[in-house]
């Protein structure tokens, strides 16, 4: 039995020694989490390499996202390579398709999208603007002016082609100023009653095209389609082209990693890292055994 012990224990002996000096290692990646003190002498390799050196490691990997992985080249090959501007164009002509079989009424489309108390401020507000440009250019003198000019135009075209209504139009016209009647009349009416009309108007057509149902803003043929996707494909070209190097210098990916990594908790990076390379970490643990049980091995025939 002794004999036997003789060729056994090595190999055992090894594997496990080279089982739990690599999972130790491994551990000792992330811990312990705070240096370690007896009698007032810190021990080596406290805390471990990720504490101890997390500021370096959250400068070099912002380098590397910024630098390599992040940059504004590598962002603008994969942003505008062909297959990324073909679902460009495809989410397009997905959401017009979609769109057009949308019988859900604009306001209601609109309340979904962004709310129903900002849809009800938004068209207050529309509204308002609306009504106060209808006021002013009602008022406007040069409006007024251009109506009764409209008006003392088609006015003498018929007595022109009237003999009657010429001299009907003399005889008139040594006894009242036409033109200055029909001015104060049309300024009157511009400031009273069609101001009133036009704004109605004007509400009663918003309120019609709100009802309306999503659907009608899509009538448009496949060629119009076709056009509508290449001009989003054109402006996503040309806002990844000249704004993406702008939004990375405004973003700086490098201090946001920096921070990111900073801030993470060592145990969050802990379960974070060995959650990824799980597999890989308890390969190189079993590798540590097969390489202690090889020596050990080894050591029976030395």
């Amino acid at each position: 039995m002794i004999e036997y012990l003789h060729f056994i224990a090595p190999p055992v002996v090894g594997g496990v020694v080279g089982y739990f000096t690599n999972d130790l290692a491994i551990r000792m990646l992330f811990r312990p989490l705070k240096p370690v003190y007896i009698f007032g002498h810190k021990l080596p390799m406290t805390p471990g390499m990720i504490p101890k050196n997390k500021e370096r490691l959250a400068a070099g990997i912002g380098d590397m996202v910024s630098g390599k992985l992040m940059s504004s080249d590598v962002l603008a090959e994969t942003l505008l390579s062909p297959e990324m501007l073909d679902k460009v164009r495809g989410k397009v002509t997905d959401f017009v398709a979609k769109q057009r079989q949308n019988n859900t009424p604009i306001s209601m489309a609109l309340a979904q999208l962004i709310g129903a108390d900002t849809v009800t401020s938004v068209v207050d507000t529309v509204k308002s603007s609306v009504d106060q440009r209808i006021t002013e250019k009602m008022s406007d003198p040069s409006l007024s002016e251009f109506v009764t000019q409209s008006i003392m135009k088609s006015i003498n075209e018929q007595l022109q082609s009237n003999f009657l209504y010429q001299i009907g139009g003399a005889l008139l016209g040594c006894f009242v100023d036409v033109e200055s009647k029909v001015r104060n009349m049309v300024s009157n009416v511009l400031s009273g009653e069609a101001v009133e009309l036009v704004k109605n108007m004007v509400h009663s057509e918003t309120d019609k095209f709100l009802q309306k149902p999503v659907s009608s803003l899509f009538t448009q043929g496949d060629d119009k389609v076709n056009k509508i996707a290449d001009a989003v494909v054109e402006l996503y070209r040309k806002v990844v082209t000249d704004k993406l190097p702008e939004i990375l210098k405004t973003i700086d990916i490098k201090q946001v990693v920096h921070n990111r990594i900073i801030n993470m908790d060592v145990l969050e990076m802990e379960r974070m890292i060995l959650d990824i390379c799980d597999k890989e970490l308890r390969a190189v643990v079993w590798l540590g055994a097969v390489l202690g049980s090889i020596i050990g091995c080894i050591n029976i025939f030395i």
